[in-house]
């Protein structure tokens, strides 16, 4: 997936690919985006806001920075920052399969998905305690 700007194509990339595993797409919107990262191998970045969206559906994520809000998700593994060096992007594409190995599996950062069953129930117990 590509950043928004599609101006200028990235130098090396011809049909939408930088290779055989890196394609970009034309900019999407929200649902899209999500489908596509759920079922996605890796995501390169440079967002913040889709670092902890990869973190929520699994994926590892590769990002184009040198710090990030979501230090939590580079200290599960799930999150790799490698700068803007394109040699060292490509590296880390390659090892993604490593990344994932190496990641906790579901180490429950943001909570356990189930917040809104226990504050049902809760209301349920409050609504008949009178």
């Amino acid at each position: 997936m590509a950043h928004p700007d599609r101006s200028r194509p990235p130098r090396g990339c011809r049909g939408g690919r930088l290779n055989e595993r890196v394609t970009l797409a034309e900019p999407l919107g929200y649902l899209d985006f999500t489908c596509l990262l759920r079922s996605a191998w890796a995501l390169l970045t440079d967002s913040g806001g889709a670092q902890k969206e990869a973190y929520l559906a699994g994926t590892p994520c590769l990002t184009m920075r040198l710090r990030t809000e979501w230090v939590e998700t580079v200290e599960s593994g799930w999150n790799q920052l490698i700068g803007l060096d394109r040699s060292r992007a490509m590296d880390a594409l390659d090892s993604v399969d490593g990344i994932r190995a190496a990641a906790e599996r579901n180490p429950h950062l943001y909570g356990d998905g189930r917040a809104g069953e226990r504050v049902s129930q809760e209301i349920v117990r409050w609504l008949r305690s009178d």
